[in-house]
């Protein structure tokens, strides 16, 4: 199979979750993503399945190239992914011009117009700012 062909898998029999083609050094198996059951490929399917009864998602393989920190994301060593991360540093420090920037807007110390330009930003950018922090 090629990286750029999908395959469909049956849900979980037990969960009727996602499953994930993976593989050990006794061969390839289904484990599914939510309740953890393996199985193996081409057994039996429960009578449900068989008979398409089932309302599971439509479940495709997925290449696992992983990223330059690890080779494969099911087998990576790091507790959180990094593209899960946000920046703190960046968001603390919006969170606090933000902050800075409606209260200058709320006590007339500047319009919009001039905030958009103290903080190098455009004034829909601003207005959107000052919504958001003013809506209960």
């Amino acid at each position: 199979m090629t990286s750029d062909q999908t395959t469909r898998l049956p849900p979980c029999s037990k969960c009727k979750g996602t499953q994930a083609l993976d593989q050990d050094q006794y061969g390839a198996y289904l484990k599914c993503l939510n309740c953890g059951k393996q199985t193996q490929p081409g057994t039996q399917p429960d009578s449900d399945s068989a008979a398409g009864i089932h309302d599971g998602p439509s479940i495709h393989l997925i290449p696992d190239n992983g990223c330059n920190l690890a080779p494969s994301c099911l087998r990576c060593p790091f507790p959180e992914c990094k593209h899960d991360r946000i920046s703190a540093s960046r968001s603390t420090a919006a969170k606090i011009r933000d902050k800075e920037m409606v209260h200058a807007i709320q006590e007339g110390l500047l319009t919009n117009k001039e905030a958009a330009e103290k903080y190098a930003l455009s004034p829909k950018t601003v207005s959107r700012i000052f919504l958001r922090a003013t809506l209960p």
